[in-house]
């Protein structure tokens, strides 16, 4: 019990943090770039190439297990390497113009994110090999909710100091509270856990590939977010195209999206946690589905503001409990010599689906219109619906 205590406690911090400086790098810093006066292609290519390694993780996971497969001390080594390296990134934006120093503040994004996928691999793989199903799922649940709430610092602390005191305080009290946040990963090495047993075979990326029950489920598992995929990005492009002008946009993320996300999170660690992975990700596929359909007929007419939110925050409220299930199924299915590899895998595939399927989204909406894009998500959603139904659930 005192083992899962300190990994839920650690790893729970971890996902905390982690939220917080990927949503400044990327969510805080786009926006004051775009007030700056920098083009939206330049902050796209800011945004892709600084989220990239979460992405392409699984190119060095079989190193970063290797490593941390030795010991729990490797383990907390490569989690305290990894947010120091980030935190000093972040530290870093401090001393830079934005503006002027735009290449250089991409570097240090996509070197602070490398570092925090270092932390993710080591810790996942860890939580994989400790943890019961039970709590994973809860503590997958953990990282959807800190996700969610992470841009309360990371954008509420940050523009709230900027404003009084300028953007290089602004960094330091955000840099500052993630440090706080983060100090629990030094009693990673408190949870004397042996791990040695587990270095008998070879850790590689092929070995994934090699496994049947492992490359089907990352099939099937990437075709049933295909549908989440394709609009994830352009909530507020929608919102903005029925109406809605920059106050309205910003009451819906910044309070209904957050209470919708945050509540989806608690319900998909109770039912995962409940009925498990795949039960509830397959309840959460069908509702889903459903949701797509509401937005389907709602995008083909003029509608009140009222009930368009409700409707749109309820989809979010689906999407953050079906991400609970997905993380939850993955790390079912990683768990073997090489669980951190596995899950990184999933995790990547799962991660970088959004940045490509987006793009089909936008040339659907331009050419097409909205009806058209959610009706493909409805029936992308409906048939992976019915495949995870017929899937018969393997114990691990």
């Amino acid at each position: 019990m005192k083992n899962n205590a300190i990994i839920i406690v650690v790893s729970v911090c971890y996902y905390a943090s982690m939220g917080i400086l990927s949503m400044l790098s990327l969510q805080t810093i786009s926006t004051l770039l775009r007030l700056q006066g920098v083009g939206t292609d330049s902050i796209g290519w800011f945004v892709a190439i600084g989220s990239l390694p979460w992405g392409l993780r699984f190119l060095y996971a079989t190193y970063i297990e290797s490593y941390r497969k030795q010991s729990i001390d490797k383990t907390q080594n490569i989690a305290i390497f990894g947010m120091a390296v980030a935190l000093l990134c972040c530290f870093g934006y401090a001393f830079l113009d934005f503006k002027s120093s735009i290449v250089i503040l991409t570097i240090l994004v996509f070197i602070g994110n490398t570092a925090l996928s270092f932390s993710d691999i080591a810790l996942s793989g860890l939580a994989i090999d400790s943890l019961s199903p039970k709590l994973r799922a809860w503590l997958n649940s953990t990282r959807i909710i800190f996700s969610s709430l992470a841009p309360a610092v990371s954008g509420g602390v940050f523009f709230s100091v900027l404003s009084m005191s300028g953007a290089k305080n602004a960094v330091f009290a955000v840099v500052g509270v993630t440090l706080i946040i983060a100090l629990p990963l030094f009693l990673l090495t408190r949870a004397r856990i042996g791990l040695k047993d587990m270095l008998a075979n070879k850790v590689s990326v092929i070995n994934f590939f090699k496994n049947s029950l492992l490359r089907n489920s990352f099939a099937l598992i990437l075709f049933a977010q295909a549908s989440t995929a394709l609009s994830l990005f352009l909530g507020g492009t929608f919102l903005a195209d029925k109406g809605f002008d920059e106050a309205g946009i910003g009451r819906v993320f910044g309070t209904y999206a957050v209470v919708a996300s945050v509540l989806g999170g608690l319900l998909g660690g109770w039912l995962n946690a409940s009925l498990g992975g795949l039960k509830s990700f397959v309840l959460f596929l069908a509702l889903e589905a459903l949701s797509f359909l509401a937005l389907f007929f709602l995008s083909s007419y003029e509608v009140e503001k009222s009930l368009l939110t409700v409707v749109f925050c309820l989809s979010l409220f689906i999407v953050n409990a079906k991400f609970v299930s997905l993380y939850t199924l993955s790390m079912k299915y990683s768990k073997s010599a090489q669980s951190g590899v596995n899950f990184s895998i999933y995790a990547s595939g799962i991660e970088i689906l959004p940045s490509i399927l987006s793009i089909f989204g936008g040339y659907i909406i331009a050419g097409f219109g909205w009806n058209y894009l959610f009706g493909i998500c409805f029936v992308l959603g409906i048939l992976s619906f019915f495949i995870f139904l017929c899937r018969r659930e393997n114990n691990t």
